[in-house]
């Protein structure tokens, strides 16, 4: 997976699966960070929403559940 986002920096698609590897093995400050990152490149793109959900469960993880339902 960081090879991926090696050789295409702009894809969210990448940040993701790499979020989802993080928040997996209970990295969830990480995976909060890569799906910030994702999101600042696409705010509203396709997949978005997943990332905004998926982020918000890491912060739930975190116990920290003004975050996680934050809008932005």
């Amino acid at each position: 997976m960081a090879v991926q986002a090696k050789l295409r920096p702009k894809d969210v698609s990448a940040y993701s699966n790499r979020a989802n590897a993080r928040a997996e093995s209970g990295d969830h400050k990480g995976a909060i960070a890569e799906r910030t990152a994702a999101l600042k490149m696409d705010p509203n793109g396709v997949l978005s929403l997943f990332i905004y959900n998926d982020r918000g469960l890491s912060y739930l993880a975190l116990g920290n559940p003004k975050s996680a339902i934050a809008k932005r």
